[in-house]
């Protein structure tokens, strides 16, 4: 009997020393991108993904994914249901954008994982890119009205010039869907497509004509701010000045001048 014990003994001895030498592992936390940029210019994109791995003893009980903003703000995301072993994700920076914050203030992401026994954290550094703004390019127009004829030089900034009301004032219209707006802005004040778009898409309502350009005053000087519209197009328009010339055979020419700016075309190679 006395051998039996010291046999139990020993096996129980065995079975401690083979379990303290086998501890639950910390978990594993990989991000895939060696540096996490956040590139303002493509929200779409994909911004941090990676996986957590767990000791096959062990499980999951919470993940989060934490963003904290250079005000101290945080925003989260958090996980309660799991697939044995692993947990992998992918966020874009939309996944992750809280709507009462700038997402240029974005400093770090926080990975955290708790399991039934264990606790790890990982922490990346955010290096944002700011938005590239789209300069906008300066060119003068000339709009004509020769007679009873349509105007010429509208087409391209969605306009027509059909009519003047009660010959007294040049009537522009919006040709199709175009938005036309008239803006209190100083053109000169204007220069990137993002604040022209802005201005314009702030505007609830457009025009249904513009009437401020004289179709009997021989000359006379403007500074009227319009912009339009079209498709998927802007176009900020500076009225300068008009001018009128009577013709006994061809009929009264009406010239509109001024300069307009809009985004440059794309190059396609």
């Amino acid at each position: 009997m006395k051998k039996f014990n010291l046999l139990v003994v020993a096996l129980l001895g065995l079975t401690i020393g083979l379990t303290s030498c086998n501890p639950i592992e910390d978990p594993i936390i990989t991000v895939d991108q060696s540096e996490v940029v956040l590139d303002l210019n493509d929200m779409e994109a994909v911004l941090i993904s990676g996986k957590i791995e767990i000791d096959a003893k062990d499980t999951f009980e919470k993940v989060t994914i934490t963003c904290t903003y250079s005000n101290a703000f945080t925003y989260g995301l958090e996980y309660v249901e799991f697939n044995p072993g692993s947990f992998s994700f992918s966020y874009t920076a939309n996944d992750l954008k809280p709507e009462e914050q700038d997402m240029a203030e974005m400093k770090n992401i926080t990975v955290y994982v708790k399991t039934a026994n264990k606790e790890q954290t990982k922490t990346v550094d955010v290096t944002v890119n700011a938005v590239q703004e789209t300069q906008l390019v300066e060119e003068a127009f000339e709009w004509k009205r020769v007679a009873s004829a349509a105007g010429e030089g509208l087409e391209q900034f969605g306009l027509q010039w059909t009519g003047n009301a009660k010959e007294i004032m040049c009537v522009i219209k919006p040709l199709g869907d175009t938005k036309l707006v008239e803006l209190t802005n100083a053109y000169a004040d204007i220069v990137t497509l993002e604040n022209l778009k802005e201005i314009v898409d702030g505007i609830e309502t457009g025009l249904t004509d513009f009437r401020g350009v004289s179709a009997t005053v021989v000359h006379n000087d403007y500074d009227f701010v319009l912009a339009t519209k079209v498709g998927e197009e802007y176009y900020l328009i500076n009225i300068k000045n008009n001018s009128i010339v009577v013709d006994p055979i061809h009929g009264t020419t009406i010239t509109i001048n001024g300069n307009y700016k809009t985004a440059a075309p794309e190059i396609v190679e």
